[in-house]
């Protein structure tokens, strides 16, 4: 799996890992006629029973009003998304008539409220990072926490999150210390 390329796509890769879905970062997509290619910034996949679950996040700043708006359009475009979902059920060896959902979401670092009036009008979740920290990512943390499989307690009887996830641990420390509003 390649790095994610910056601490925004690392975050939403370790909350999707957290919440067991299998995660790809920067995964190319699309090759673009004069060259370059199309990548996806983090893509979280799991099967559960009978259904494949997809989920496509990308990641930025959204403050350039209209064109930002443009770019969301293009980074979750048909084709695109269409080309994931073809990767991951044939990752999966998934029938091709199964039950496929693709949930799309956009973590926004920064953004303008004339961005963000205009992107909450696509089919994308558009999140700010407090909004995206708050009501995603300390409640998947707080439900592992609920059922740690395969970490048993520490010894003063907390429960401590997987080593490799950096930012879970640092947002789970500043919520447990009462540091978030």
């Amino acid at each position: 799996m390649p790095i994610p390329k910056n601490w925004l796509e690392e975050l939403a890769a370790e909350w999707l890992q957290l919440d067991g879905y299998l995660v790809e970062s920067n995964v190319p997509i699309l090759s673009n006629r004069v060259g370059g290619r199309q990548e996806a910034d983090i893509i979280g996949a799991r099967c559960t029973s009978d259904q494949l679950e997809i989920v496509h996040c990308e990641t930025g700043q959204l403050a350039e009003g209209q064109r930002s708006v443009e770019s969301l359009r293009k980074k979750f475009s048909d084709e695109v998304c269409q080309e994931v979902q073809k990767r991951f059920v044939r990752m999966f060896c998934f029938p091709t008539q199964g039950n496929v959902t693709y949930r799309k979401v956009y973590v926004a670092s920064y953004w303008s409220d004339l961005t963000m009036t205009g992107a909450n009008e696509l089919s994308i979740e558009v999140k700010t990072l407090p909004d995206f920290i708050r009501k995603d990512v300390i409640p998947t943390i707080q439900r592992w926490k609920e059922n740690p499989v395969g970490y048993g307690r520490a010894r003063g009887g907390g429960i401590t999150l997987p080593e490799g996830h950096w930012l879970l641990c640092l947002i789970d420390y500043l919520n447990g210390h009462k540091l978030l509003k």
